[in-house]
């Protein structure tokens, strides 16, 4: 599943990364989610509060952090970004090993992670406790964002780094990861290590996770799993410019009524 505010210009801007996808899995069924498309979905399948929450937020990067957590809770799948680039076919990865030769268990992971738990590149069963987690703490942050700017708190967001990567973007999907993963792993740190989980769980659905080791790069510009790349204009490599209307320099993030 990929998402974007439309299909034409996902393919404009992003069609050879996109085409890895399609081309590489034909097997496989593809679902693109346009703004439009995405509300419709969230209308049907959240609750009250992700319905609310989710009408309030303003910019695309929000919107698409906040529906593909919110779609693989419900449905399950991959997600990748749009500027994500898939190297092997999918079905070598659930069927084979990953960069670092570990076999993947296949049909009876309930995720495949990557070394550095990339937000971007996302394989999860539905309902995972990770993304409950998810879908609570980015609802729960958008509406407390809400108030705040209402009342012109102090405590408000300022800027794309605090109302994006923040509030809906990679921060609060790891603070997501640590509320699903501490009690039950025994982790100290909000991302596990790998074992943690598979020894101390009882939660099947933490216990079988699959988390690929030995990833080349760092956490903003690597292969995850040696199979997807995240070609993000401000951190990987800069192969081209982020574009007057990316995030960074939004003024509005959330509608206030």
């Amino acid at each position: 599943m990929q998402t974007g505010s439309t299909w034409d210009r996902a393919l404009r801007k992003n069609a050879q990364y996109i085409h890895s996808w399609l081309d590489l899995n034909p097997e496989y069924e593809y679902n693109f989610f346009s703004d439009e498309h995405a509300w419709r979905f969230v209308q049907l399948h959240g609750n009250a509060g992700e319905k609310d929450a989710y009408r309030r937020i303003l910019t695309g990067s929000q919107r698409a952090d906040v529906f593909r957590v919110l779609y693989l809770r419900i449905a399950g799948g991959v997600y990748a970004d749009l500027d994500e680039e898939l190297r092997r076919p999918l079905s070598q990865l659930f069927t084979g090993t990953d960069v670092a030769g570990r076999k993947v268990p296949g049909a009876n992971a309930t995720a495949v992670i990557g070394t550095f738990w990339p937000f971007e590149f996302l394989l999860f069963v539905p309902n995972h406790p990770i993304l409950v987690h998810a879908t609570r703490i980015m609802t729960e942050g958008i509406m407390q964002q809400v108030e705040w700017f209402r009342s012109n708190s102090t405590h408000r967001c300022r800027g794309a780094h605090e109302c994006i990567i923040r509030v809906t973007g990679p921060l609060a999907y790891t603070s997501a990861v640590g509320a699903a993963t501490m009690g039950e792993c025994k982790n100290r740190v909000r991302l596990p290590h790998n074992g943690q989980c598979d020894r101390n769980a009882k939660d099947p659905l933490l216990r079988n996770m699959f988390l690929c080791e030995k990833d080349a790069g760092t956490i903003w510009n690597s292969w995850s799993c040696g199979f997807a790349r995240h070609w993000d204009c401000r951190n990987s490599d800069r192969r081209r410019n982020c574009g007057a209307k990316h995030y960074g320099v939004a003024k509005h993030f959330f509608a206030l009524d």
